[in-house]
């Protein structure tokens, strides 16, 4: 009765408190709910390039990866291989 008589006696407080439960539950809720998705998005794009190969030519590439689109020529050069 103790407890009650005091959770009335301070009203901001309590609201506060009860505020800040309720957003740290629905921040677990949401920051959880990203992460699945997340994992999905990933094991998808992993499932979807297992059985491909990514290629591009030497000109401009950053880090493996080719800013201008391989040219036809090149792309029948590597079909033959």
């Amino acid at each position: 009765m103790r407890y009650l008589r005091n959770l009335g006696r301070r009203k901001v407080r309590t609201t506060l408190t009860i505020l800040g439960i309720t957003i740290g539950i629905w921040a677990l809720v949401v920051f959880g709910s990203m992460a699945n998705k997340i994992n999905a998005l990933v094991s998808g794009g992993s499932t979807y390039y297992a059985d491909k190969i990514t290629l591009s030519d030497s000109s401009g590439a950053v880090g493996g990866f080719a800013t201008v689109p391989m040219s036809l020529a090149t792309a029948e050069h590597v079909r033959g291989v």
